[in-house]
């Protein structure tokens, strides 16, 4: 049974004469490539009497090199063209990458905001290297294009998130059969390692404590210290919705999914958040991102706080603040709607000297008993 046709089609390029080119199209078990030129310029009459021609023999010979070039590029309807327009050069690292942000594009489920992120990340590749096969992409290449990344000036966790990218492309060839193996499985990737970054209780205080004479100050204000009650992300903070509260012992608690990871926060309001709402409505007020961050950065210098106020700051404070008062780092984890405990262990297992100290009497006055 043939599960594997070409079409070819004669499109005029050119309404004053009978002149045009001669398209195919690859249509694999019922689904469809698109139209794409073979390069053949002819006559609407040579077309018609194509039978027993020249013409005719040269559409016969393209019609067996696009179904092996089908073959070839493993019937990935969206590489048959380049595998064909290449002779027999394989498939290369760049065509698959292409295939995989193309897939990312068509997931409904995938925030706009992370395909682009994806589609960046293509856009790189494609500044450094669009011809080496994927079969030769190893960890002497990942290396060369960290140092490429590395000389245009990115930094380093930035750069490993490339690598990441290819590694990730790397894995769909294998699944779909391109490559046999993945030469990035085992790649080293050294991360940069950064302490995580929050407002001390000081500055925390100092905040809480001002009022500003500028509405747009007053209202950021209001956002970020929400947002550091409940460790939402700005996403959840734009999702926040009042009626989703819930009320467990007597206790309001905000319960919800977040996107990005599909875990649930669960996060009961402290007093203060509470107060929050009530002054403001129920409704906490927020500005677009980048206008938000922009008003941060003046609330930091109206405080004289050195470190580079962000919306992600509050959430990064949150996790800081809530071990830091005694909560156990799987209830932290928990509450940052963490998918894996590992990833709050990494960023946040980190517990003031005050703590220890508290700790410590705790300890000798439980043993002088």
């Amino acid at each position: 049974m043939v599960t594997t046709t070409i079409q070819f089609r004669f499109r005029n390029t050119c309404a004053s004469t009978s002149k045009g080119v001669v398209y195919a199209k690859v249509t694999h078990k019922g689904v469809h490539s698109n139209y794409f030129s073979t390069g053949i310029n002819t006559t609407k009459n040579k077309w018609v009497n194509r039978s027993n021609s020249r013409l005719g023999k040269k559409i016969e010979r393209i019609r067996i090199e696009l179904l092996d070039a089908t073959k070839k590029a493993n019937y990935k309807l969206e590489l048959v063209r380049e595998v064909w327009r290449d002779g027999n050069k394989p498939v290369t690292l760049f065509a698959i990458a292409k295939e995989v942000v193309k897939l990312k594009g068509q997931d409904r489920t995938l925030k706009y905001r992370t395909w682009e992120t994806y589609d960046t990340r293509l856009k790189k590749l494609e500044q450094f290297d669009t011809s080496t096969p994927i079969k030769k992409i190893n960890e002497k290449w990942a290396n060369n294009y960290l140092a490429w990344c590395l000389h245009k000036g990115y930094k380093r966790n930035y750069c490993m998130k490339q690598i990441q990218f290819v590694k990730h492309v790397l894995k769909h060839a294998k699944k779909e059969g391109i490559i046999k193996t993945n030469k990035l499985e085992y790649y080293d990737f050294k991360y940069e390692k950064k302490p995580i970054e929050f407002l001390t209780v000081d500055e925390i205080q100092k905040l809480q404590g001002i009022s500003f004479a500028s509405p747009a100050l007053n209202k950021v204000k209001v956002a970020f210290l929400f947002q550091m009650y409940l460790g939402l992300s700005y996403e959840g903070l734009e999702k926040f919705r009042y009626k989703d509260l819930k009320t467990y012992r007597d206790k309001k608690c905000y319960v919800k999914q977040r996107d990005k990871s599909m875990e649930t926060y669960f996060v009961p309001l402290c007093q203060e958040a509470l107060q929050l709402l009530e002054e403001n409505g129920f409704e906490i007020p927020l500005y677009c991102n980048a206008y938000y961050n922009r008003i941060l950065k003046e609330i930091a210098l109206i405080l004289a706080i050195d470190l580079k106020l962000t919306t992600h700051l509050a959430r990064k404070t949150a996790g800081m603040r809530w071990l830091n008062m005694g909560y156990s780092i799987e209830s932290v984890s928990l509450m940052l709607d963490h998918s894996d405990i590992r990833t709050t262990q990494r960023w946040y297992a980190r517990v003031l000297p005050i703590r220890v100290l508290e700790e410590t009497e705790k300890i000798e006055a439980k043993n002088k008993k």
